[in-house]
C-alpha cells in the first residue's frame, strides 16, 4: 500500500481539526472528547498562557470560584 501523500495528510489534518471546532461550538462534548481536543492541540504545539492571552482571561474570569478546603492546598 502506498503512504498517503503530504497533501493528503494535510488535508485530513484540516478536517480533523474543522471537526472538533464545531463540535466544541455545538456545546455537545463529552470529557472524552475535550481530553482527544486537548491532546490534538498539544500535539500541534498549540499553548497559551492565560496572563497574556485575552481569549483566555476571559474564561479564566468566567469560571465560577470555589472555597478550598485548607487541608487541599499543602
Amino acid at each position: 500500500m502506498p503512504k498517503a501523500t503530504q497533501d493528503s495528510l494535510s488535508e485530513l489534518h484540516g478536517m480533523l481539526a474543522k471537526v472538533m471546532s464545531e463540535k466544541l461550538k455545538s456545546g455537545d462534548v463529552t470529557a472524552s472528547d475535550l481530553n482527544v481536543i486537548r491532546a490534538f492541540l498539544k500535539d500541534n504545539g498549540v499553548d497559551t498562557d492565560p496572563q497574556t492571552d485575552e481569549n483566555m482571561q476571559s474564561i479564566v474570569n468566567e469560571l465560577p470560584e470555589y472555597d478550598m478546603d485548607p487541608r487541599f492546598l499543602a
